[in-house]
């Protein structure tokens, strides 16, 4: 990732045109993440390791006739009741809310006892109703949800969460299910470098003629500057 940050610095010294110029400067924005969270991994992969010595070090230190302190007894772990009955839909085309409605009878009766956490990829409801805490966990969904404004209300019989979809370019998308085919944990977990490959071809396929050219020129000067150390992970020219 080092290699790819100095290479897309490489070629933003090369590149005028505008349009490239600014997607360079995200794909470098990218790889400090990328490299920040990285040492913050290996931080605490080092901190963990140390753990078990320190915990040794202070066994012996500790005075052998003193009692040992009695171990706290772990909390039980909380039970859910699995909601079995819901259903979903989004309304008409170009809607900006996803409905799910999850039938629990009695609810309305129960209100304080109800609670539902968002995330931009997710919801998990959890509703205390007759000694029953039942739960409706639903993830990763199929795009991204603004939180800030997702609600819910509690009706007599069932609570209604109300979804709010992040708006598109031109409009909202529409959802053809509710749950991603695909674990977003598992495309984040892809080779950053290879996104950064498929951003800049589609610049190049996408663009203008002189876009197209600066970024074929800045990627040449780039490769032959690099020629000497080995072609670096943007190293490489698209055609046509």
């Amino acid at each position: 990732m080092q290699a790819t940050r100095e290479e897309a610095l490489a070629l933003l010294e090369q590149a005028s045109s505008p349009l490239v110029v600014a997607k360079l400067k995200e794909l470098v924005a990218e790889a400090d993440t990328a490299l920040a969270l990285a040492a913050k991994a290996k931080a605490a992969a080092a901190a963990a390791a140390a753990a078990p010595a320190d915990a040794a070090h202070s066994a012996i230190s500790a005075d052998p006739a003193a009692p040992a302190p009695p171990a706290k007894a772990a909390a039980p772990p909380q039970k859910f009741t699995q909601l079995s009955k819901f259903s979903w839909e989004q309304g008409e085309y170009g809607t900006s809310w996803v409905t799910v409605r999850a039938e629990i009878p009695g609810v309305g009766a129960c209100k304080a006892g109800v609670d539902v956490c968002f995330t931009s990829e997710s919801f998990d409801l959890r509703a205390s109703v007759g000694g029953k805490t039942f739960r409706l966990l639903r993830e990763p969904l199929a795009k991204d949800i603004d939180v800030q404004q997702c609600k819910f209300i509690v009706k007599e019989h069932r609570v209604v969460i109300r979804l709010k979809k992040v708006k598109g370019e031109y409009s909202y998308d529409e959802w053809s299910e509710l749950l991603a085919k695909t674990s977003r944990a598992d495309e984040k977990k892809k080779d950053p470098a290879a996104g950064i490959q498929d951003m800049m071809k589609e610049m190049y396929d996408n663009g203008d003629e002189s876009t197209r050219k600066a970024i074929g020129e800045a990627m040449l000067k780039s490769r032959q500057e690099q020629a000497s150390g080995g072609r670096g992970e943007l190293g490489q020219g698209f055609e046509d």
